[in-house]
């Protein structure tokens, strides 16, 4: 982060009041119009600030020579400046310098350097204090008396604790109050940051303003919309899409308020977001799998145990649940009771109106069949052909006479419309109640000899097993 020279309201802009005591000792040094000289550090003063005071030179070259250091006054990089000429000293400390002395003495007052180290340097972050000076009273002012106070320590494990981090770390400070986070100084870094972020060396990421922290020269991406939501003193954490040419990474990104500005901890998580993604599609492909694995085994269970025509289950299937309710009935001694159906002169429809026409009659009783059925109690089925059955448990003989009459009635007075032709369809019904000994074929058996008989006495009727007794000895 460069320099920040002052020359107006000096006091005001020090935060150091060692330097301000100087400035006050200048100043009245400076009363009247006098010219402050070297005496100005004689005795007490130079017994008190000589360990923060370095005294520059003038030479001819329009160069500077450091005539006298203090122990708290070396360069940048840690080495003594007494006895050398500022040219040759580190760079960052010969800048310092050159454009502190300079500038004092071409305004011919004080002026005020807040000097930030490179972060690799093993100093302070600085207040220096540039005060021209001559040598005697009438003389030209070819000295600066330098007073470089500490304002901020940087302790030698400040960048090693950087380094030590898990996450890439930087330090950002706004250019001021209100200023966009966008052009944020980079104060510090560590040397995750560097390698995460694509940089040569920590210098170049310093160097860049915050919302070039990616090293990413040919490529627009949303970190510049990310900076623009950071705001000092507020804490955010989100996740970060970062991609440049052909590679993507995915960062977590964790920022809490540090000084005046934030601390930007980064994570790469690109292996578990990818292995994340991985997983996701896994999950779904595994999910479509089973959906389709589903519906095959519902496919095959309906072709097994539907009649593809109408929807009931087939005859297979309607043994098989009758059977478990007929025994359950049995053990229990509770009702239940079997219906056989037939469609009367069906084998007249196909011939007259063709099979599409039987198919469509087929349907149309299937569907007054299972409308009035109790869910998960009743089923009914289509046997083969025009023959169905129902199995009502928990129904006595008059109930179930009932029931099928109700069938019989429904379909009497439905109208099948195929082409030109009205189908008006009849059935005759058949009904035998469980026996506490009999089987399901013997059921059946009853109830398809009731509804022979039914058949035998006219069609269109319903037969309970009783009446096909009395209709026998009448014939």
């Amino acid at each position: 982060m460069p320099d920040e020279l002052f020359t107006q309201d000096l006091l005001a802009q020090s935060a150091n009041a060692e330097t301000r005591e100087v400035i006050g000792a200048y100043t009245s040094a400076s009363a009247n119009g006098a010219t402050p000289t070297l005496a100005l550090f004689d005795g007490g003063m130079m017994k008190r600030f000589g360990r923060a005071l370095a005294m520059l030179e003038c030479r001819p070259d329009a160069g500077f020579r450091v005539l006298y250091a203090g122990k708290e006054t070396p360069d940048d990089n840690g080495a003594p400046t007494s006895g050398r000429a500022v040219a040759d000293l580190y760079p960052p400390t010969r800048h310092l310098l050159e454009t502190g002395a300079k500038t004092a003495l071409g305004i011919d007052a004080p002026a005020l350097i807040l000097h930030r180290a490179p972060l690799d340097a093993a100093v302070h972050r600085w207040e220096v204090l540039f005060l021209p000076l001559a040598e005697v009273p009438e003389g030209p002012r070819t000295l600066v008396a330098v007073f470089a106070s500490p304002v901020l320590h940087k302790h030698s494990y400040f960048r090693s604790l950087l380094d030590a981090l898990p996450q890439a770390t930087l330090v950002v400070s706004p250019k001021g109050q209100g200023a966009p986070m966008a052009i944020a100084s980079i104060t510090a870094a560590n040397a995750s940051a560097v390698r995460l972020l694509g940089h040569a060396c920590l210098a170049d990421l310093m160097a860049r303003p915050l919302a070039e922290a990616f090293y990413e020269p040919d490529v627009e991406n949303g970190w510049m919309r990310l900076v623009a939501e950071m705001q000092p003193g507020l804490a955010a954490h989100f996740e970060y899409n970062h991609r440049s040419g052909s590679t993507a990474h995915w960062f977590d990104v964790q920022i809490s308020p540090f000084d005046s500005g934030l601390m930007i901890a980064l994570t790469d998580i690109s292996d578990l977001k990818r292995t994340i993604l991985d997983l996701d599609h896994q999950r779904k492909a595994l999910i479509e799998e089973m959906e389709q694995r589903r519906s095959l085994e519902e496919e095959l269970w309906a072709l097994a145990h539907l009649d593809p025509l109408t929807g009931l289950p087939n005859r297979r299937a309607f043994r098989d649940d009758a059977q478990t309710t007929l025994i359950a009935a049995q053990t229990l001694h509770r009702h239940c009771a079997m219906i056989s159906i037939d469609i009367d002169h069906f084998k007249r429809v196909n011939d007259t109106h063709g099979h599409g026409a039987g198919d469509l009659v087929l349907r149309r009783v299937a569907d007054i069949l299972r409308a009035p059925l109790r869910p998960e109690v009743d089923f009914a089925a289509r046997m083969g052909g025009e023959e169905f059955a129902v199995l009502l448990p928990d129904t006595d003989l008059a109930g179930a006479r009932a029931f099928a009459e109700m069938l019989r009635h429904r379909v009497e007075h439905t109208v099948v419309i195929s082409g030109d032709a009205e189908i008006r369809p009849t059935i005759s019904i058949g009904v035998a109640m469980v026996t506490p000994t009999g089987d399901l074929d013997n059921l059946l058996d009853r109830s398809d000899r009731a509804l022979y008989a039914a058949k035998r006495a006219g069609r269109n009727r319903v037969m309970a097993e009783g009446e096909v007794v009395e209709d026998v000895q009448a014939a």
